[in-house]
């Protein structure tokens, strides 16, 4: 398939065992060889999955619906072709760089609308500074195997995947030696939304 030209609305979507996880709205700022970068505006609708009684879903066992939710934070989230994490730049409301946060997921998938991905559960929080770094939602990835979602193995592999993106990250080899934290979306763009047809997913 044919890359996304920069500025142009794709949809970002979580897909578990063939049904889609959630959806976002997001603008493409790079798609090469070397980074894919995607811009989720303050303000975009996107789909989120929630319980039988209304409450947000976090791990993917049983049932569930997608329901509406809205973004409040401007960020671009930064990943590496055929790897298994994103890099996102958490800033305050002064646009000042906060901390790091490390999303470990499946590689992304070029769909018909975009890119398909999973998260991992398992997530990895490093100072501004790069300096301190720590683990984020390790008690869900031990209750997300204890109910079925992964077995231990992959639970200690997805671990692995983690340690391995954060040395990558730490290392400041392209692209992460690009002045991420100062980047700032065009002016002229609008806020995305979701394509129609994001709800189905086809096997490419």
């Amino acid at each position: 398939m044919s890359r996304w030209n920069p500025g142009g609305s794709i949809v970002l979507r979580e897909v578990w065992e063939g049904k889609a996880w959630s959806a976002r709205p997001v603008i493409v700022v790079d798609d090469s060889d070397d980074v894919i970068a995607l811009y989720i505006a303050d303000g975009s609708a996107w789909k989120r999955p929630f319980d039988a009684d209304g409450s947000p879903k976090r791990i993917p066992a049983g049932d569930w619906k997608l329901g509406d939710e809205l973004w409040t934070n401007d960020v671009i989230r930064i990943s590496l072709p055929d790897e298994r994490f994103s890099v996102l730049p958490i800033q305050d409301q002064d646009k000042q760089l906060r901390f790091w946060y490390l999303n470990i997921e499946t590689p992304l998938r070029r769909s018909l609308l975009g890119f398909d991905y999973m998260d991992q559960t398992l997530d990895i929080i490093v100072n501004a500074d790069l300096r301190e770094w720590r683990w984020k939602d390790e008690k869900e990835l031990a209750e997300a195997v204890g109910l079925g979602v992964y077995t231990q193995e992959q639970a200690n592999e997805i671990r692995r995947a983690g340690e391995a993106a954060l040395e990558r990250f730490l290392s400041c080899k392209p692209p992460f030696d690009r002045d991420w934290p100062h980047w700032r979306p065009d002016p002229g763009w609008l806020t995305p939304k979701l394509a129609p047809g994001w709800q189905t997913v086809a096997e490419m």
